[in-house]
């Protein structure tokens, strides 16, 4: 049993309360697991480490084969959200299928990855619709590393799939809360669906609306922009970024620090060369989410649905003159 796994199982429960600027401070020096809790960020126990990083570790195929090849990609979250406790065993093995997700993933192992996913999970996170492409389409993705905060209950569902409540960063700035659903294939644990909680964070905050619909010309900030369709906001230690999708596709939601002394509108014509991506979301159609964004820094940022080229909005992250 791994000293991740260990932690888990000795950490008590504990009530979930919202985490403070202090305490994402820390979060952002040392690498933190365990801590159960039913909320995002619940008193998590920190682990003896240096600088966080992010979380590495061995990415392992599945024990035999797995085959999800004939699953129904969209499964659905189950309603209403509650679930039933799972034995330890079981508990367990979810927890290293969890783990070995984010090894997978951070060390870009796409081949192993693709085995330890649902078509489901493909098309729900990474907007893949035909698996046999989700090797090459991976592969190009410049995706944001994961560093692994904490995870809560494992709990089973009347439609067979078992639920974890994870915590992580993405990046250095996105804290992602999400529930991750799990199905069993062959005696392996596959992820089935990421679905977003909201992100509980105590300090000064400012809140930004962007929405997307199949409207022509409809992607933009639902108030607050500018004649261009920008928007500037003074420096904050938390920037939450509420993301409507009103169309019938799956849109994933992106946001770039664009390069330095960049002015105007740079996403106009295509995202520029030397963008870094530091926040993302994938929804579904009718979904809605907060990308939570936590100290960014002050600087041009460009905010674009993903594949849609000349499709996007630029934010500003300055002081007020």
């Amino acid at each position: 049993m791994s000293n991740w796994m260990r932690q888990y199982r000795r950490t008590r429960r504990a009530t979930a309360t919202p985490i403070t600027m202090a305490a994402i401070t820390l979060l952002l020096a040392l690498a933190f697991v365990g801590g159960r809790g039913t909320g995002a960020l619940a008193q998590l126990e920190p682990v003896a480490s240096p600088m966080a990083s992010p979380t590495t570790g061995e990415c392992t195929a599945p024990g035999s084969a797995a085959d999800a090849s004939s699953m129904d990609a969209a499964v659905g979250t189950p309603e209403p959200l509650t679930g039933t406790p799972v034995a330890a065993s079981e508990e367990e093995a979810v927890l290293a299928a969890a783990q070995n997700f984010v090894y997978c993933y951070n060390a870009g192992d796409i081949e192993t990855l693709a085995q330890i996913v649902t078509p489901n999970l493909l098309l729900d996170l990474f907007g893949i619709e035909d698996p046999s492409t989700a090797a090459d389409t991976l592969s190009s993705m410049a995706l944001p590393p994961i560093t692994l905060l904490g995870t809560g209950e494992v709990e089973s569902f009347d439609d067979g799939r078992i639920a974890l409540d994870v915590q992580y960063l993405l990046g250095e700035y996105q804290v992602v809360s999400a529930k991750h659903y799990f199905v069993e294939e062959g005696g392996n644990y596959l992820v089935d669906e990421e679905v977003y909680t909201a992100p509980q964070i105590e300090g000064d905050s400012t809140l930004i609306g962007i929405s997307v619909s199949d409207e022509a010309d409809s992607f933009g900030f639902d108030q607050g922009a500018d004649d261009d369709g920008n928007r500037t906001i003074p420096p904050i230690g938390i920037i939450n970024v509420f993301a409507t999708n009103n169309s019938s596709n799956q849109q994933i939601f992106e946001l770039y620090a664009l390069a330095g002394g960049t002015e105007a509108t740079p996403v106009s014509a295509g995202m520029a060369e030397g963008a870094e991506l530091v926040g993302r979301l994938s929804l579904a159609p009718g979904e809605a989410a907060t990308m939570a964004l936590v100290e960014l820094p002050e600087g041009a940022y460009g905010l674009v649905i993903a594949g849609e080229t000349g499709t996007g909005s630029t934010l500003f992250v300055a002081p007020s003159e």
